[in-house]
C-alpha cells in the first residue's frame, strides 16, 4: 500500500497526519493489522474522535480497512470475542470471562468496533498464516470504551447526516445560482425588448402627431374653420390617448412587466 492510496483522506486530514498513518498502517505486525480502532487511530495522528472515525470511514470506502466486531469484558476489558457482524456476537451468552475469570453480564455498551487492514492491500509477509478472528486467551489486546460500537455509529449517523444536510444546502446553492443566472439573462432581454419598445413608441408617437397636424389640416381645408375647432378638440384628445393606450399594449415599456411575460412564454 502506498500513500497514494490514502489520499482520499486529504479534506479530513492534513498531509502530514496522511505520512504518518501510512507510516503506522506499514509498520503494523499481521496480528495488530486486525485490531485497528478508532482511539488508536486518535492516539497516533493526534486527533479528536470524531475526525478519527471520519478517517476510519474514508479507509473502509477506500478499501484498505474491513470492519468487524468484538465484546470487551466489563471487568478487565480484555477483548474476549470477535465477529464478522453484530448477530454472530450472541454477546447475551456470554457470562465468563476467560482472562480474569470473573463471571460477567455483557451489555450493548460491552461491543466494540474493530478494523482490520485488507489483505489484499497489506499482504502477510510470506510464510505466516492468517490467525483466526476469535480472540485467543493470549491475546494482549484491550478494547478501549471510547471503542464502543454503539459511540461509533452515533458519530457515523452524524457523519452521514452531516453530509446530506451539506449536500442538499451545495444542491440548493448551486439551483438558487441557476436561477440567479437565469433571472439575469431575463432581465438584460427585458432591458433590451424595453429599449426596442421605447424607441418603437417615440417613432409611433411622432408619426400618430403628424397624422394629427395632416388631419386637422385636411379639415381645414375641406370644411372651414368652422369645423376645425371641433375637430381639433375631439382630435387632439381622443386620437393621441388611443395612439398611447395601442402602443403601451403592443409595447409594454415596464419592466417588471415584461419579466412576467418573458416567464410565462418560456413556461409554455
Amino acid at each position: 500500500m502506498c500513500c497514494s492510496r490514502l489520499s482520499s483522506l486529504s479534506n479530513v486530514i492534513t498531509k502530514e497526519n496522511i505520512l504518518l498513518l501510512d507510516d503506522y498502517l506499514h509498520s503494523l505486525s499481521p496480528n495488530a493489522a486486525k485490531y485497528i480502532t478508532p482511539t488508536k487511530i486518535m492516539k497516533v495522528l493526534s486527533l479528536d474522535y470524531e475526525t478519527s472515525v471520519k478517517a476510519l470511514l474514508k479507509l473502509e470506502d477506500g478499501g484498505i480497512l474491513n470492519r468487524y466486531f468484538g465484546i470487551r469484558c466489563p471487568e478487565c476489558s480484555m477483548l474476549i470475542k470477535t465477529a464478522e457482524t453484530l448477530e454472530e456476537l450472541k454477546y447475551v451468552s456470554i457470562n465468563t470471562c476467560y482472562s480474569c475469570e470473573e463471571e460477567i453480564e455483557i451489555s450493548k455498551d460491552d461491543v466494540v468496533i474493530l478494523f482490520r487492514i485488507n489483505e489484499y492491500e497489506f499482504p502477510f509477509e510470506s510464510g505466516q498464516q492468517k490467525t483466526s478472528f476469535g480472540a485467543k486467551k493470549e491475546s494482549t489486546f484491550v478494547a478501549q470504551e471510547k471503542d464502543s460500537y454503539y459511540d461509533f455509529s452515533n458519530m457515523e449517523e452524524y457523519l452521514k447526516v452531516m453530509a446530506q444536510n451539506a449536500e442538499h444546502e451545495h444542491t440548493s446553492r448551486l439551483i438558487e445560482q441557476e436561477k440567479n443566472e437565469d433571472d439575469k439573462k431575463l432581465e438584460r432581454k427585458a432591458v433590451k425588448i424595453y429599449k426596442r419598445n421605447t424607441k418603437i413608441s417615440i417613432a409611433l408617437s411622432f408619426i400618430g402627431y403628424f397624422i394629427l397636424v395632416y388631419i386637422i389640416i385636411y379639415v381645414y381645408k375641406q370644411y372651414g374653420y368652422s369645423k376645425i375647432a371641433t375637430f381639433s378638440t375631439f382630435g387632439s384628445s381622443l386620437i393621441p390617448f388611443g395612439i398611447n393606450y395601442i402602443i403601451l399594449k403592443m409595447f409594454p415599456q415596464d419592466i417588471g412587466l415584461i419579466k412576467r411575460i418573458l416567464k410565462a412564454e418560456n413556461s409554455t
